[in-house]
């Protein structure tokens, strides 16, 4: 049986020397940090230092925030920030490479900004104009990184804006003095392969769909039975599209509306509708994206000229998290068709560990979460024996 380990992320293939290079990289650079760590520890010892550290700390803004028809709350968007374990509370060198993402990166995103253009966007406005309260005070400079972070943290938690493709912002500034001449534009690139109007008709069925498949969700039970049930309920009624991925002709099959309305897709969709669904059912899921070890990829995946990308989710359950690939649960035969056959669970809710035998993650993963966990999936893989054993 082969696994299918590609999708639409394929520019990050690299070889096992230089993953381990990177590996290398990175522990000096733990190593630098903790040495700077100990100089700051130091540093915080004296009163006056300290005093001004926590106030530049204290206005440093915090990425937050919820979808406005998610029944996600505040609380549960934020506690990814206060319910992770600890580095130390497992081997650093056994987890997936998590690099961290520059500082001033994170702080560019604009929640005031994200609020405006998802609103534009679920209203198929092409067209955004930034007002004042978001502009003023800053460069040209400063208004591009923020627009470019925050459209990429909008589509990071969007799935449902499948027809957006990408944006251009138009930003005019008076050659001598910087100062802004007219407010900033946005404009959205929406998927040219459709009409605006077939592509609010398909917004439309996936959103159908969407309640369809929610209202036969176990809605009273754990957020553990609903991220099981929606995990099954991709395997069982969605086909992995090797034929679509290898002409390259239909970007559906990385969409959401891919995997729940054709019930065709590659890795990204899979994943897209495994966080749509959760979301809509109040449990905090994600997307993660990264590249399958050389040693991990199937000849079936060599063949179809994969190097390597794909996608996968995080998701959290009672304050700890997991990592999930419905994708690798859905495998194919020899021939790239659905292998068929019970649901299988070896990639739901796995640790850190498990995950990283197979693959590294993508540098722009915004805030991947430590999984240290495997007591969930112990417990699937053992129904699973059982239930093989008495068909």
């Amino acid at each position: 049986m082969q696994y299918t380990p590609y999708g639409q992320y394929g520019q990050y293939g690299q070889t096992e020397e230089e993953l381990k290079k990177k590996r290398r990289k990175k522990r000096r650079r733990r190593i630098r940090r903790f040495v700077l760590l100990l100089i700051l520890i130091a540093v915080l010892r004296k009163p006056a230092v300290s005093g001004k550290i926590g106030q530049l700390i204290g206005r440093m803004p915090v990425i937050g925030g919820v979808q406005e028809d998610s029944q996600l709350t505040a609380q549960q968007e934020d506690s990814r920030q206060s319910s992770q374990p600890d580095a130390s509370d497992s081997d650093a060198e056994s987890r997936p490479d998590r690099p961290e993402q520059p500082e001033q990166e994170k702080a560019a995103v604009s929640e005031e900004l994200l609020a405006v253009m998802r609103e534009a966007a679920l209203e198929f406005e092409q067209e955004v104009v930034l007002d004042t309260d978001i502009t003023d005070g800053k460069t040209s400079e400063q208004l591009t990184e923020m627009i470019g972070a925050t459209f990429r943290e909008m589509k990071r938690r969007n799935p449902e804006l499948f027809w957006i493709k990408g944006y251009a912002a138009a930003i005019v500034t008076n050659g001598n003095t910087g100062e802004l001449q007219q407010s900033p534009e946005i404009t959205f690139s929406f998927d040219d392969d459709y009409s605006e109007s077939e592509l609010k008709e398909m917004a439309q069925e996936m959103k159908q769909e969407a309640k369809r498949i929610i209202d036969t969700a176990p809605k009273t039970g754990s957020d553990y039975e609903k991220a099981l049930f929606v995990h099954d309920y991709l395997v069982e009624h969605t086909f992995y599209d090797l034929e679509g991925y290898r002409k390259g002709s239909d970007r559906m099959i990385y969409t959401a509306y891919g995997a729940l309305v054709n019930h065709a897709a590659v890795c990204n969709g899979y994943a897209a509708a495994y966080q749509y669904l959760l979301r809509k059912l109040g449990v905090n899921c994600m997307i993660a994206t990264g590249t399958v070890k050389e040693s991990a990829r199937s000849d079936l995946a060599k063949n179809a000229g994969s190097d390597g990308g794909h996608a996968w989710n995080w998701v959290e359950l009672d304050g700890k998290f997991y990592w999930v690939d419905v994708t690798w649960d859905d495998p194919l035969n020899e021939d790239g068709q659905d292998a068929g056959g019970p649901v299988r669970h070896e990639y739901c809710f796995v640790d850190d560990n498990k995950i990283s035998e197979t693959r590294m993650l993508d540098e722009d993963n915004a805030d991947p979460p430590v999984c240290i966990d495997m007591t969930l999936n112990d417990q699937l893989m053992e129904a699973d024996r059982k239930a093989a054993e008495n068909p």
